[in-house]
């Protein structure tokens, strides 16, 4: 197998505005850890990853709320730039609760979304953000070739310094993951693989390079035989949880519609064998609408979902 191709990720997108930026995911991305209260082992991690995003002037970060494991969210630091020196200075934690019809059993409730204080603007982080715009987000469709940017665990270091070590991996989108409505499958082969796990990458943001454009974060992954899966939370779905937080509100419910393409031969019809041309059977093509609604309640949730303060 060929060791893939990836282009340049510095990408030239168009606002909503009709503005024109180049931006790159890669700079939003953050190493995950935390202040362990010990006077010789300030920090430690779980492995994980964030990424900081600027919706409509303010910043917030993206996560996956399993990273924080037996830590407590105000131990959380995230760096002002991917390499930074200053810790970001964190407001609120919200996340889905509470699921509602769809919502139940859906891994969207692992979506945390990281409120900064009002004073941090985008000139904190030295504009290391994405910014997130209807131009620059977009839901990803089969065959889709996708980017995972996450810091790995097996090769991150906390000592005396902070050394991550963050790794690009090219999957292609495999559609929906089961009955999940807000998880999609990536797969991926790798031919010159240097890493034995994908530990870390949950919470990493995930690219569309044919779309040119952000479509979700990482839940998790692993091999799988000789191929290696993530599931990640779908971009339409984050940005119904963080419109929510943006607007103030304690809940959500929104409908999502998901599109799955099916061909079956259709029996017992003649068959049509045009003038110059070999035997065809015919075959129907289906698109199969599927409606669901989501929500959340108490905090932040979403599908059927509500909107918890930490």
């Amino acid at each position: 197998m060929n060791k893939p191709t990836i282009g340049p990720t510095r990408r030239e997108q168009v606002l909503a505005s009709g503005i024109t930026i180049r931006q790159d995911f890669r700079d939003a991305v953050r190493f995950v850890f935390f202040e362990t209260g010990i006077e010789d082992h300030a920090y430690a991690t779980h492995g994980g990853s964030a990424f900081i995003v600027n919706y409509r002037g303010r910043c917030y970060g993206l996560t996956a709320g399993h990273v924080r494991q037996d830590f407590e969210w105000r131990q959380l630091v995230l760096t002002d730039t991917k390499f930074g020196k200053h810790k970001t200075p964190i407001r609120t934690i919200f996340h889905p609760s509470s699921p509602r019809e769809e919502a139940i059993g859906s891994d969207l409730p692992d979506v945390v979304v990281i409120e900064f204080v009002q004073a941090i603007t985008p000139d904190f982080f030295q504009d290391a953000t994405y910014v997130l715009d209807h131009n620059t987000i977009r839901s990803s469709r089969a065959g889709h070739s996708l980017l995972v940017n996450g810091a790995l665990k097996e090769k991150s270091s906390i000592g005396d310094d902070i050394a991550p070590t963050f790794a690009l991996l090219q999957f292609t989108d495999a559609g929906l993951a089961g009955s999940d409505p807000a998880v999609r499958l990536a797969i991926a082969q790798f031919a010159d693989r240097q890493f034995e796990t994908l530990l870390g990458l949950s919470g990493a943001p995930v690219y569309n390079e044919t779309a040119n454009a952000l479509c979700g974060m990482v839940i998790r992954g692993g091999p799988v035989g000789d191929q290696w899966h993530v599931r990640y939370v779908d971009i339409f779905d984050i940005m119904q949880l963080l419109e929510a937080v943006h607007e103030g509100k304690t809940e959500t419910n929104y409908r999502k519609v998901l599109t799955r393409v099916t061909r079956t031969p259709i029996k017992d019809l003649p068959i049509i064998k045009p003038a110059g041309q070999g035997t065809r059977l015919p075959m129907r093509r289906a698109l199969l609408l599927v409606c669901r609604t989501l929500g959340v309640a108490g905090g932040l949730c979403c599908p059927r979902t509500g909107i918890t303060r930490l």
